[in-house]
């Protein structure tokens, strides 16, 4: 089992309604979403993003920034977003332990 699915579990079995795990899961939405820009952007040169500002068609603009993504790390952004998932998953699952043991 993954560390994300192992946490949505132990909510669930922690009786955390759907809204607590709504919450939970949105802050691992905006998390990831916030490191695969910020990766992005390190990952990209000043001339790369100065191309796809350019483009007016915004999927053909995110297709080439995912493009050139992949080509500078050998990574998809999915991937990227999986692996960050996993690290988030699994801190918050320690930190929710800690503070479970210290109740």
């Amino acid at each position: 089992m993954s560390n994300f699915d192992q946490l949505i579990q132990t909510l669930k079995n922690d009786g955390k309604g759907e809204e607590e795990i709504g919450e939970v899961l949105a802050e691992v939405m905006r998390a990831t979403s916030s490191k695969l820009y910020t990766e992005l952007m390190l990952e990209l040169t000043d001339e790369e993003r100065k191309e796809i500002d350019q483009e007016d068609d915004d999927k053909k603009a995110r297709e080439m920034m995912f493009s050139l993504y992949q080509k500078h790390t050998g990574k998809t952004p999915e991937e990227t977003v999986n692996e960050f998932k996993e690290v988030f998953a699994k801190g918050f699952l320690e930190q929710y332990e800690k503070g479970k043991a210290s109740e």
